[in-house]
C-alpha cells in the first residue's frame, strides 16, 4: 500500500461561456490556470517530497498541468485515460449555474434521471478512479501525484477516505470537503491498514 500519494486537480481553464465541458470538449488551461500550477509546482518543489512519477489524465488540461509540474520536479509523466473527467452529454455545452440550481434541490446529476439521459454515474466514476489507483499503487513507483479532474478526484477522495462504504451524492461528497479547487492539490497519508491518517491541502499562492 502506497504511504503517501499527491491528488493535484488542473487549472484554471479557458471557458468564458461558463458551461459545462467534462471530457466532451477538450480545452485548455487559461494564463491564470497556468501560473496557478506554476505555483503549486515551486511549493512541492520546496517541500523536497520525493515524489517519482506524474500520472495524468489525456486530457489537454491535465497534459497542460502535468507538463508545468513536470518541469518544476523533472518527472516523467505517464497518461492513464482512466483519470480521464466525467462523461455528462446531458450537461454539456449548458451553464454551469445549473449544477447550483441541481444541488439546491438534492439532485445528483451522476444519478437517476440523469445516468438514463447518458450521464456517467457516481459508482463508475468511483470505480475506474479507484482502479486506476491501485494500478499505480502497484506500481511501487514511490510516491505517485495524480493530476485528473474535480469531481473524479472527489469520488476518489471519498473513496479512499471510507473504503467500502455506499457512495452518497456529489453535492454531499462536495459539501463535506472531499472536492479540491482547481490548481490545488492534497497530500494524503496512510497508514500501514491502508486508512488516511493525515491530509495537506496545497493551493497556489499569489
Amino acid at each position: 500500500m502506497l504511504k503517501t500519494v499527491i491528488l493535484c486537480r488542473h487549472g484554471e481553464v479557458d471557458n468564458p461561456q461558463k458551461v459545462f465541458y467534462g471530457r466532451s470538449l477538450d480545452i485548455s488551461l487559461s494564463e491564470a490556470g497556468k501560473k496557478q500550477i506554476d505555483s503549486l509546482g515551486r511549493q512541492i518543489r520546496e517541500m523536497e517530497i520525493e515524489v517519482k512519477t506524474i500520472h495524468s489524465s489525456p486530457l489537454l488540461r491535465a497534459k497542460q498541468t502535468s507538463e508545468i509540474l513536470s518541469k518544476h520536479l523533472k518527472l516523467p509523466i505517464w497518461h492513464q485515460p482512466k483519470l480521464i473527467d466525467v462523461h455528462i452529454p446531458a450537461f454539456v455545452g449548458k451553464p454551469l449555474t445549473i449544477r447550483k440550481e441541481l444541488h439546491a434541490k438534492g439532485e445528483d446529476e451522476y444519478s437517476g434521471e440523469w445516468v438514463k439521459k447518458g450521464n456517467e454515474s457516481g459508482a463508475e466514476i468511483a470505480e475506474r478512479m479507484l482502479s486506476a489507483f491501485q494500478e499505480i499503487n502497484a506500481s511501487k513507483e514511490g510516491i505517485p501525484l495524480i493530476v485528473s479532474h474535480g469531481d473524479p478526484l472527489a469520488f476518489l477522495h471519498f473513496s479512499l477516505a471510507f473504503p467500502g462504504q455506499s457512495l452518497i451524492s456529489i453535492c454531499e461528497i462536495l459539501r463535506n470537503g472531499y472536492g479540491l479547487k482547481k490548481g490545488s492539490a492534497i497530500i494524503l497519508e496512510f497508514d500501514k491498514k491502508g486508512s488516511i491518517k493525515s491530509k495537506k491541502t496545497l493551493t497556489p499562492k499569489e
